[in-house]
């Protein structure tokens, strides 16, 4: 990944930009660790000095909530505080309902809610969460969803909220034809999303009636951007399926190949290609067709064969484009509001003027959460990385990676087929030869697949 070249000395790592100081002032930030050392070892000091006391030290349970609001990845911290609950817990069993443990429930519950604002993929904020939810005596299980489902709009790729959504939604009831609905929204906006793609997958078992509507999303997705792995590990779940006939892998390797011989600069979509008018009619068609770009496609030929015809991709393209912006294309820089500008300029203004600050400190000293100055500083070509040459690519590099995943494909297609006919076992074995050459660094790996096939041929002639 390529970092902005603002400044030769400085870079990103783990969530805080460093910088090459002077030894006056690692000596300041050596002295400010210190400090901080102190008072977090104290703490803890002091929790397990006082953890075995009944009633808790009100002390400690304040002195561990500032040290997991600055680190909420602390276990032994949450553990401390689950002791402290189940202590009033104990005290009020004789009550029908007691407010002091509502109250006091409620109060653990916005603790997490702040920790997750600073890290929403704290692990033990997560858990913790949920564990006192099961023992609130009134439970807000749709606020639960309602939040998680906001959550989910601003960071759709944080597995910890698909992971608790699907702990909710056991709670509540939620239909699955919404669930589904929900889950094909988020990735019809964004389909590079592998905890999207895997949460979709825990919904329900695949069966002849849903298979197709499966294969036609994911193909979708594979055909917008061919190079992004996520949709391919779907992909591959899919075909595990013994419910995908032979007949529609045959059929699923014909597109594979026609995706491969492809001009490499049509792999893309490029919605420029075409003139408002055909955009319009391309819409209108993929409307009637029920949004099935495989029909729309078809249905475009019939009507206008003598018009360059578009990939099944472009539809979904101009669909989403016209849904998100109002328009056939997306436009270069689309901003909310006027807040969203003044927060980026705020934080690109703090970070310019002292490159060591925090994630942490410029989303607490704006009050914005540290997903959302993440998010700004990789607009702006900030990366979570130094320059590595492996993390380079290379002229052609982007078509290779594209050659592998087809080539990958179509051998999981022949898995089964080459069992029955000698013509696939055949392609299987051209295929991983192909791979060895792509792939040298598991070269190995390929060539035992490679002599599980030749058996294979061997048995079937």
């Amino acid at each position: 990944m390529l970092q902005k070249k603002v400044s030769t000395k400085i870079y990103f790592k783990h969530g805080r930009l460093k910088v090459r100081s002077t030894e006056e002032q690692k000596l300041l930030k050596q002295k400010e660790q210190q400090e901080k050392l102190k008072a977090y070892r104290y703490a803890m000091n002091q929790v397990a000095a006082t953890r075995k006391e009944y009633p808790f030290n009100k002390h400690s349970l304040m002195l561990c909530a500032q040290v997991l609001t600055v680190n909420p990845d602390v276990y032994t911290l949450w553990n401390y505080r689950k002791e402290v609950v189940l202590q009033q817990i104990e005290m009020s069993k004789d009550k029908e309902v007691d407010d002091v443990l509502i109250t006091f429930l409620e109060n653990e519950i916005k603790l997490t809610e702040q920790c997750l604002l600073d890290n929403p993929k704290s692990y033990s904020s997560w858990h913790h969460r949920y564990w006192i939810l099961q023992r609130h005596p009134k439970p807000n299980w749709q606020h639960e969803f309602n939040l998680i489902t906001k959550y989910l709009t601003l960071d759709d790729r944080n597995f910890h909220c698909w992971d608790y959504r699907r702990l909710i939604i056991n709670k509540i009831g939620i239909s699955l034809c919404n669930e589904l609905n929900f889950s094909t929204e988020r990735l019809n906006i964004n389909f590079s999303n592998y905890s999207s793609w895997h949460y979709r997958s825990t919904l329900r078992k695949l069966d002849s009636e849903c298979l197709e509507e499966e294969l036609e999303l994911v193909q979708n997705a594979v055909f917008t951007d061919p190079n992004d792995s996520s949709a391919w590990f779907y992909f591959r779940w899919i075909l595990s399926d013994p419910n995908v006939t032979n007949e529609k892998q045959e059929e699923l390797l014909e597109s594979l190949t026609q995706l491969l011989e492809m001009d490499p600069d049509c792999k893309c979509n490029n919605t420029k290609m075409y003139n408002n008018e055909e955009k319009r009619d391309m819409l209108s068609i993929f409307y009637s067709s029920n949004r099935n770009t495989t029909i729309a496609s078809t249905r475009y030929l019939q009507m206008y064969p003598e018009r360059q015809q578009p990939h099944r991709s472009i539809f979904l393209d101009l669909d989403r484009n016209l849904v998100a912006y109002g328009s056939f294309t997306k436009p270069h820089n689309v901003h909310a509001n006027r807040n969203f500008n003044e927060n980026r300029q705020n934080i690109l203004q703090m970070i310019n003027n002292n490159p060591s600050t925090s994630t942490r400190e410029v989303a607490s000293e704006l009050n914005l959460s540290q997903s959302r100055v993440w998010r700004t500083l990789h607009q702006n070509r900030f990366k979570p990385y130094k320059i590595h040459v492996s993390h380079t690519l290379l002229p052609g590099d982007n078509l290779r990676r594209l050659e592998y995943w087809i080539l990958m494909a179509k051998c999981w297609l022949t898995g089964s087929l080459y069992l029955t006919d000698n013509h696939f076992a055949e392609k299987r074995i051209m295929d991983y030869e192909k791979l060895k050459e792509l792939d040298p660094l598991r070269s190995g790996q390929y060539s035992d697949y490679l002599e599980c096939a030749k058996k294979a041929k061997s048995c079937a002639v």
